[in-house]
């Protein structure tokens, strides 16, 4: 890693095992500790005669771990790291997964800046909110930056638990600090089992005693076992599996099943090692199957030069029995460098089979010879011009859709065409368009749109290098927790004359009070992180289906460029262009499919790989095909297993909002059993090229819709020299089409010839009652002219197919069951 990339990192630490794992993450990431944070409970009381420091008591916070806080400050000792602590103040008042920013008591200059807020919670003229314990951390945090200005991240130890990591990022993004959980989604991870975890710590020699058990499938006997062992993890799985759980975090403790209080780690982080000697340790048992231990007394010992090897602190047995014979408790290990999950690439293992599998010739072949495996040739590339075709306003490129019954509301917003402006000026001016649309036309007697109620946006630009402004000033609009999914791409010249930005924002009439989002701003090995005030994925209800508790969900899923989690840089080699294309194409499709599983997908509707024209190097039909070779490729090769899916259970524990413990059995991705189609049927897939891509990536994955529950029926229908049509069929009511024209369209109105597609290939049933809700044309720019406008229009250089053919246009749209129509449908479906 390079200098410039490395971070002055401010470790949260509980005094748990995940903490401390993530600080050994963030030092072999390149990353540089400058202190260590704490918070503990607000009922420490000298201690009675006899007992040193502090007594003890056991604070069940929602968000903190409080036993074994008494040894806390023992770690700046025991590391050599300054250590900072601040009490818990106020309780849990949010107490659902995503966390709303608190109104915070500031003075009358209304700064919220970063370096504004710092300044003042080291002044003490802000203070934290009471009510809400998570904001105890801003003075914590505040403080510690006003001791170390360089500090310009922080690290957290949160696993599964989106209710600890949403409310962490809160604070660190408010304060301008970098959010690390390099843990997050670990046990889904290559291998993808909770004892990875685990063994992961045990290969670093992380001595990590549990300290307190929660759980029916542990009692006393397993206290001051270290978790980071062999024997005593295997004895936890055994414990929680015959408990009926074993899965979703359990074996970890996700779920508050038990605690741990870290004594010893590497030499790289812990120059010394806590002690606690046995009559020092007091068990209190609380009932119900809760015990935990009472710490009287401590010490740290330092460690020698050449400690090299490293054993279990105290003698005794750990976790207390059921030693396998000839298994040595505190046995010596060799400490070994922090395995980063993933391999060399971070690619699961059926990607990498997919990156070795896909062969790259010396020459890729041409745009104008016959496809992979013979057929019909494809269509000859024009070279691109001078030519001045492009959007005009006249197009209905400012297109607006009915609110009529329950319908999705697509609509895009761009300057007054009679303006010349600035880039600046123009997001201001959209702005303001948009919000004064929500104050009028989203005002209607059945419902209240607000920006919150936004699922999805594109965004066109003109130029990416406007991309900082135009991200910032978008930003605004957006006050609450999760911000829409979005797409952004750079159309050049192509956009309408002096116009520098688009952007098309779709509301859906389930959002307000159904709406669930995936939106991690923290960097991990599991997919990249928010750059910008977006969402990677927004899901919501069938509009249509009646059955509000078994309905099928869309998901709506952000573009994803080929960032590495865990540095948040494209891997780019120069001088291997295409291998290294054809490696980000993989990566990228990987982070799409990430987010997919985490939200229940089970099926695409279809996918566009945006390919830029500028810096590729090679003609786009090359790169389309290969794309497209990946995509196919990975619903082929799709898993056919049941997979178990791993749930929050911090919040499973605390508010029982996701049933029970003993696991959920996850459909596949693709899950082909609820696919009603005669033969192999892979989702439709194209390729534009745009002008530019965000951090100049050279693809862009972006799936239309994503679908979580079956059953999903196809409908196909090609027309020689015309195109292609295919027909998703939605259980609920919704349908979603996308059209795929060949390049001999250019020659005709484009939209007659979708039309005559979709006479071809009609909605039946129930569907053919269907009303149009959203819809996207994707235009070749030599088509541009023939078009009359079908929704959004996004203008391409270029369009392609999954074999390297020229394509006139794509046209993706989603059809909803309107209310007259529901009893029908409802009918149908019961009798099928």
């Amino acid at each position: 890693m390079a200098a410039s990339d490395s971070l002055n990192v401010i470790a949260l630490i509980s005094g748990g095992k995940d903490s401390f794992f993530s600080i050994l993450h963030c030092l072999q990431n390149g990353h540089r500790i400058v202190a260590l944070a704490n918070l503990y409970p607000p009922v420490l009381v000298e201690a009675t005669e006899g007992h040193e420091g502090f007594t003890e008591e056991d604070l069940n916070s929602y968000m903190y771990q409080t036993v074994g806080h008494t040894v806390i400050p023992l770690y700046e000792q025991a590391t050599g790291i300054p250590l900072y602590r601040q009490e818990i103040r106020g309780t849990a008042v949010q107490t659902g997964k995503s966390y709303r920013q608190p109104q915070a008591r500031v003075d009358s200059t209304r700064d919220y800046s970063p370096d504004s807020l710092v300044s003042k919670l080291s002044a003490n003229i802000i203070t934290a909110p009471e009510e809400d314990e998570t904001e105890s951390l801003l003075p914590l945090l505040g403080r510690v930056m006003a001791a170390h200005p360089e500090a310009n991240a922080v690290s957290t130890g949160a696993i599964l638990s989106t209710y600890q990591r949403t409310r962490i990022e809160s604070v660190a993004i408010r304060l301008g600090l970098v959010p690390l959980a390099y843990l997050w989604q670990y046990p889904s991870l290559p291998p993808g089992t909770q004892l990875s975890l685990l063994q992961d710590m045990e290969a670093v020699g992380l001595d990590a005693k549990i300290i307190k058990v929660a759980s029916g499938g542990l009692d006393e006997s397993f206290l001051w076992g270290n978790v980071a062992n062999d024997i005593v993890m295997k004895r936890v799985e055994r414990a929680m599996k015959r408990f009926g759980g074993g899965e979703n975090g359990s074996v970890l403790g996700e779920g508050g099943e038990f605690e741990t209080l870290v004594l010893d780690g590497p030499r790289s982080l812990f120059k010394g090692r806590i002690v606690v000697e046995e009559e020092d340790r007091e068990v209190v048992s609380e009932g119900g199957g809760s015990a935990w231990l009472k710490i009287k007394r401590a010490r740290v010992e330092g460690k020698p030069e050449d400690d090299t090897l490293r054993e279990t602190t105290s003698g005794e047995k750990p976790g207390g029995q059921e030693e396998p014979e000839g298994e040595v408790p505190g046995k010596k290990s060799s400490p070994a460098t922090v395995r980063k999950p993933g391999g060399c690439y971070g690619l699961d293992e059926s990607f990498d089979d997919i990156s070795t599998a896909i062969s790259l010739d010396a020459r890729f072949p041409s745009s104008n010879g016959p496809p992979e495996g013979g057929g019909e040739k494809r269509v000859r590339v024009v070279a691109d011009t001078d030519s001045k075709e492009k959007l005009s306003y006249e197009l209905g490129f400012d297109t607006q859709t009915s609110d009529e019954g329950n319908n999705v509301i697509t609509w895009t917003a761009f300057r007054d065409k009679e303006k010349s402006t600035t880039v600046e000026e123009e997001m201001e001016n959209i702005m303001r368009q948009i919000n004064d649309w929500l104050r009028t036309f989203g005002k209607g007697p059945s419902r209240t749109y607000r920006a919150q109620d936004i699922v999805f946006a594109t965004i066109l630009l003109r130029s990416m290098e406007s991309f900082p402004t135009v991200n910032k000033i978008y930003g605004t609009l957006f006050q609450e927790p999760n911000p829409p999914a979005r797409v952004t791409v750079a159309c050049g010249d192509l956009l309408p004359e002096n116009c520098q930005v688009s952007i098309t924002v779709t509301f859906d009439p389930e959002a307000p009070n159904y709406k669930r989002a995936l939106h991690v701003q923290s960097r991990s090995y599991w997919a990249p992180a928010n750059i910008g005030p977006y969402s990677q994925a927004i899901s919501v209800p069938v509009p249509s289906d009646p059955d509000t508790a078994h309905r099928p969900r869309l998901v709506y899923v952000a573009g994803q460029i080929p960032l590495d989690p865990a540095t948040m840089r494209l891997d780019i080699h120069e001088n291997e262009r295409v291998v290294s294309y054809k490696r980000q194409a993989v990566l990228a499709l990987q982070h799409l499919w990430r987010i997919g599983k985490e939200m229940d997908v089970t099926w695409w509707t279809n996918v566009v790989a945006f390919i830029p024209s500028v810096n590729t190097g090679h003609d786009p039909a090359s790169y389309a095909q290969l794309a497209g070779k990946v995509w196919e490729m990975r619903h082929i090769s799709s898993e056919t297993k049941e997979e178990v899916v791993e749930k929050d259970l911090w919040e499973e524990k605390y508010h029982g909002a996701l049933g029970s413990a003993t696991g959920v059995v996850a459909r596949p991705l693709p899950d082909y059993s609820t696919i009603e189609y005669c033969g192999r049927y892979v989702p439709p897939f194209f390729a534009a090229e745009v002008h530019a891509l965000p951090r100049d990536s050279s693809i862009e994955w972006h799936a239309h819709l994503g679908v979580t529950v079956g059953p999903i029926k196809i409908r196909l229908y090609s027309e020689p020299n015309v195109g292609t049509i295919h027909r998703c069929l939605i259980a609920g009511g919704t349908s979603v089409t996308t059209i795929l024209l060949t390049a001999d369209g250019l020659e005709s109105n484009v939209s007659n010839l979708i039309t005559m597609l979709q006479q071809k290939c009609p909605l039946d049933g129930a569907y053919a009652a269907s009303k149009r809700t959203s819809c996207t044309l994707y235009l070749d720019r030599r088509g541009l002219m023939q078009s009359q406008g079908q929704g959004q229009i996004i203008p391409c250089k270029s369009i392609w197919d999954k074999d390297g053919r020229r394509l006139a246009a794509v046209f993706a749209y989603r059809d909803d069951i309107q209310a007259e129509s529901l009893k029908e449908y409802t009918t149908v479906r019961e009798n099928n």
